[in-house]
């Protein structure tokens, strides 16, 4: 996975993760991309902490946490 797509997969599954009204499944689905996401992210140079920082920013707060 590129470390573009590793970003936007990680943002896009933080939001569902944290969305109310969904079944265990489907949080446990969006957490195993979050760690799919972070592994990637984690094999960059900086170990993805300038977009870790970035994402503190962030509005929506499922995807701060």
């Amino acid at each position: 996975m590129k470390t573009a797509d590793a970003e936007q997969q990680f943002v896009e599954a933080a939001r569902l993760h944290g969305a109310k009204g969904r079944g265990p499944a489907a949080v446990n689905r969006e957490y195993d991309r979050i760690i799919a996401a972070l592994r990637t992210l984690r094999s960059t140079p900086d170990r993805g902490r300038e977009f870790l920082l970035s994402c503190l920013a962030n509005p929506d707060p499922s995807v701060v946490s």
